[in-house]
């Protein structure tokens, strides 16, 4: 199977046809350049994907979807941030 973790980095927006809304937050475009393309070659094989956090955010985007990059400016939804006054290794642990 194809286990996709959670990260304190963000799918770059440009997988999905937008510019960067924060500047300041973490993305990853290495993983990016391995996970998207992984996740459909793998279904495709029927292989096991488990994803968790950034992972599923991933699936998401490799499947053609979209992300909210800020969902705490939109009405009716809930703030999804961190703690950003816990270490990492706390908020993502």
């Amino acid at each position: 199977g194809v286990f996709l973790t959670g990260s304190p980095s963000n799918v770059h927006p440009r997988h999905f046809d937008e510019v960067v809304h924060d500047p300041s937050l973490p993305l990853d475009p290495v993983r990016d350049d391995w996970t998207l393309p992984l996740i459909p070659r793998a279904l495709e094989r029927g292989i096991p994907l488990f994803a968790i956090c950034r992972g599923f955010q991933e699936t998401n985007v490799a499947l053609g979807g979209t992300l909210h990059q800020a969902v705490q400016e939109r009405p009716g939804l809930m703030d999804h941030r961190s703690d950003d006054t816990q270490a990492v290794d706390v908020q993502y642990g």
